[in-house]
């Protein structure tokens, strides 16, 4: 499987709490809702500090695309400032996590996997370079939340508009080569527990 999932064909969907709204980019199974997805992408705009929604059973990372940043507290833990500069964040759905803006609105980009059934992993690239999948099972992806990229699967290219994503099926396609002089977000999507 091969899907370039443009970001004007986002779903809208409210949060969870009813505090805002999200761009669904993909959920699986499709369609799946909030109480039954093995796994889900998203970005949202957040124009107010407040509570982020709990997700029961689910983990989650976050990584913000722009603006100034969010401040994150979640129990247990010395507040955790994120900026489009910081490495994705990932905690478990199931704390209490309440976000303060630190200047303005933000656009973030969200992974959530139900645990058990699929984890997760998400990384920060910059410009030019490789994601190597190797031999694992799943799913892969590629998010142009930073701007426009090029990737090259096997013979094929692709052209992402700032706000795409790729999803490559695994271990189908192992690799892709990406083109860019921005930053970019890397997905892994695997079945089962973490080992």
């Amino acid at each position: 499987m091969i899907r370039l999932l443009r970001a004007e064909s986002q779903r809208r969907v409210p949060w969870k709490n009813g505090g805002g709204e999200t761009a669904e980019i993909m959920i699986w199974p499709e369609g799946s809702g909030f109480d039954d997805f093995d796994w889900r992408l998203s970005r949202a705009t957040v124009a107010t500090s407040g509570p982020f929604s709990e997700f029961p059973g689910v983990d989650r990372t976050l990584a913000v695309l722009s603006g100034a940043g969010v401040t994150l507290e979640l129990p247990g833990m010395a507040p955790i400032r994120l900026t489009p500069e910081s490495p994705p964040l990932p905690f478990p759905g199931d704390l209490a996590c309440n976000a303060t803006l630190v200047a303005g609105v933000i656009t973030d980009f969200n992974v959530m996997t139900r645990r058990g059934r699929y984890h997760h992993e998400m990384m920060l690239g910059e410009g030019r370079g490789r994601r190597d999948w190797g031999n694992r099972e799943g799913f892969g992806g590629i998010h142009a939340g930073f701007g426009p990229l090029s990737c090259r699967l096997g013979d094929q290219d692709y052209a992402l508009g700032a706000g795409d994503t790729l999803i490559i099926g695994l271990p189908a396609h192992s690799s892709v080569e990406i083109d860019t002089e921005t930053c970019w977000l890397g997905i892994t999507l695997t079945p089962g527990r973490i080992a």
